[in-house]
């Protein structure tokens, strides 16, 4: 998803390849591949992220540096990108993910209640039913972790429009 935003630049794609496989450790050439980036143009930078803290090396091994406040607030952004595009594209579909009825959530999820089956003993099966419970609960948690997610987006926006008018009046002062 940073790519999106970002381009496809080397760096970029090695960050957003890391950050979708946090917790693998990889050699040069398996993050050069998974990166689709070639090994010499990775080494032109995988320096500078370690010196940055971005990525650890260990025993000839590169991973993720899960407690960099830098990492972090890539992550994050990221998870707001996937967030943001996941309600575009339910959108498109449903309108508001979180006005979904039964009727609909089952239309969507294709259960028809007349279809469900009963084992020998007559007992009714209740896979689907729970399985439809869990996904309604799934839902909620969506809709509340969306609505953090955009308010960090819009926190995120703000720091960053404040850095940027201080940035400003730095310049300003030195000139």
């Amino acid at each position: 998803m940073l790519t999106e935003i970002f381009g496809k630049c080397p760096q970029v794609k090695t960050i957003n390849f890391l950050l979708a496989h946090p917790f693998h450790k990889y050699t040069k050439k398996e993050m050069a591949q998974g990166s689709e980036i070639s090994r010499m143009t990775l080494d032109k930078f995988i320096v500078d992220f370690v010196d940055l803290k971005i990525i650890i090396k260990d025993k000839g091994l590169y991973f993720l540096n899960s407690k960099s406040n830098l990492v972090n607030l890539m992550d994050k952004l990221q998870e707001n990108l996937v967030d943001i595009e996941t309600e575009k594209q339910l959108k498109q579909f449903h309108g508001s993910p979180s006005k979904l009825s039964g009727k609909e959530l089952n239309e969507f999820l294709n259960i028809n209640e007349n279809n469900i089956k009963f084992d020998e003993n007559e007992e009714l099966i209740l896979v689907e039913r729970k399985e439809l419970n869990r996904l309604r609960d799934l839902e909620q948690k969506y809709n509340n972790y969306a609505k953090k997610q955009i308010e960090l987006t819009s926190e995120l926006s703000k720091a960053i429009n404040c850095s940027n008018k201080l940035s400003k009046k730095i310049d300003n002062i030195n000139k």
